[in-house]
């Protein structure tokens, strides 16, 4: 039963482990173009920013559809749903400044991080092993939130250094967590082959034990058939070799 669960448990992780690798390469990319090559226009920011909002958004959506059975999966939807609504929102939002636009990103961060902290909760308490990396992710945008909610800024110079920033560490953070995943997956599957193997050898070793099965019905039957006639009981017969019966002679 365990072993059945193993496998299924790697068979699973192998399928979803890149999604996370995907997502945090994408947050890397964000992260160092805010960082080496700023955006020189608000109107830029709003596009990058909608863009990667919506495009995050349905990687999430396609993790938790490929892991739909795991713990966690309808905050999964609901991170998803998340990020392509304020994704729509900013690139939708007519005439936004950039203290809108700061408001509108401390609080998608913030919405990202208590979501992903739920979802690791539910993988604790499921014992799914990947709740480790979602709890980190989850706090890191949960304290930017927080930050960025209580210190506003809203020139576009701080915006990009403090985004970049969040971006870069959070893709590190996911692309940890994808690598661990597709690690953990190939330790399960390799744990799963010996424990196979043995239960194979140990079946075809109990099938071809002698004395069980067929052999044990002549075995009995010529045991007992012949010891049920008389002397039997190890006496001897009467009329064998312990003498005549009849009266003794007399003098």
């Amino acid at each position: 039963m365990a072993q059945d669960l193993d496998d299924r448990l790697a068979t699973l992780l192998r399928s979803v482990w890149w999604l996370p690798v995907l997502r945090g390469l994408l947050m890397i990319v964000l992260g160092l173009l805010l960082l080496v090559e700023p955006l020189g226009t608000l109107v830029a920011l709003v596009w990058v920013f909608g863009i990667f909002a919506v495009v995050d958004g349905a990687v999430v959506l396609l993790q938790a559809l490929l892991a739909r059975k795991r713990p966690g999966f309808g905050w999964l939807v609901t991170e998803g749903l998340v990020s392509i609504a304020f994704g729509a929102l900013i690139m939708l939002w007519p005439g936004v400044t950039a203290l809108v636009l700061f408001y509108l990103l401390a609080l998608w961060v913030l919405v990202l991080g208590v979501v992903a902290v739920i979802v690791a909760v539910t993988q604790y308490r499921a014992r799914d092993l990947a709740w480790s990396g979602t709890l980190v992710f989850g706090l890191v945008g949960f304290l930017f939130g927080l930050l960025l909610a209580i210190k506003p800024q809203g020139t576009v110079d701080v915006i990009l250094t403090v985004y970049g920033l969040f971006a870069f560490v959070a893709g590190v953070v996911m692309l940890v967590s994808g690598f661990a995943t597709r690690t953990l997956a190939r330790q399960l599957a390799a744990a799963a082959r010996p424990a196979e193997r043995a239960g194979t050898s140990s079946g075809a070793g109990t099938g071809s034990r002698p004395g069980t099965g067929p052999t044990s019905g002549p075995t009995s039957g010529s045991a007992t058939g012949p010891t049920t006639g008389p002397g039997a009981s190890g006496k001897p017969a009467a009329g064998g070799p312990a003498g005549p019966s009849g009266p003794a002679p007399t003098r």
